[in-house]
């Protein structure tokens, strides 16, 4: 079977809430922003939680070889996202 190419630009699975972002020859997989008292803690459920919803969008990928996994706090506006 032909290797699927990653997408061009971003895709937002929007019932999934989850995006996808190219990054080379590779893709980002992004789930929800959450609001923690410990944001810098990695909690790994949470990215299992953002791989099995993206997953069936992704049916040729290599979710075995994931790279990089991270959480972190992201710089938010006192206004929130206006």
């Amino acid at each position: 079977m032909a290797a699927v190419p990653p997408p061009s630009r971003l895709v937002h699975l929007g019932a999934a809430k989850v995006v996808l972002t190219p990054m080379g020859k590779r893709v980002r997989v992004a789930g929800t922003m959450g609001f923690e008292r410990d944001a810098d803690r990695f909690r790994q459920r949470r990215v299992e939680v953002i791989v099995a919803a993206a997953r069936p969008y992704l049916r040729h990928a290599d979710g075995g070889d994931r790279q990089e996994e991270w959480v972190g706090p992201r710089p938010m506006p006192p206004t929130g996202c206006r």
